[in-house]
């Protein structure tokens, strides 16, 4: 029987916590998160390094004890990022199972990509490493910028798809 190996993408957008926002919001989207993964004997989670949900979903997944691989689309992947993300990014591969980058290093070059090639090259390992998807968002429909990624994928490229909302 195979195992159960899915993708995690999450919207950018995750409740924030602290002045001028909502702790309730933020308690119940990070309650969700947990229990629709706790809930969906996944064996193991590729995990996009994104911001947002999928942060907050690799912090869960050490927790539920369930192991990840953290994937970083390109070398350069997080250079114009803040600190804070750049600090979150590591913890998360710290965390990780395995962490895997894709892409070459361009010598000629520290932050400039092609992000064609950069997406290209994602969709195709994904798409080879796990049978599921999982895709998480605010109540609201996805941003933009998820539904073009997500519709990178061939409609055949999992063999089961959770959503949920937070």
């Amino acid at each position: 029987m195979p195992k159960n190996i899915a993708v995690f993408f999450g919207d950018d957008s995750f409740p924030r916590k602290g002045p001028g926002h909502s702790s309730k919001k933020f308690d119940e989207a990070l309650n969700k998160v947990g229990s629709t993964l706790k809930q969906l004997n996944v064996s193991h989670v590729f995990l996009p390094s994104y911001k947002g949900t999928n942060v907050v979903a690799g912090l869960l997944l050490k927790d539920l004890k369930i192991p990840y691989t953290l994937v970083i689309p390109h070398p350069s992947f997080g250079n114009m990022s803040s600190l804070r993300s750049k600090v979150t990014l590591a913890l998360l591969s710290k965390q990780a199972h395995k962490t895997v980058m894709l892409g070459e290093k361009d010598s000629d070059t520290e932050i400039i990509y092609n992000i064609e090639e950069v997406t290209e090259d994602f969709v195709d390992y994904i798409s080879k490493h796990c049978n599921s998807i999982i895709v998480a968002h605010p109540e609201k429909k996805p941003s933009q910028k998820l539904t073009k990624l997500l519709n990178r994928f061939s409609e055949d490229a999992f063999e089961k798809a959770y959503t949920f909302t937070y």
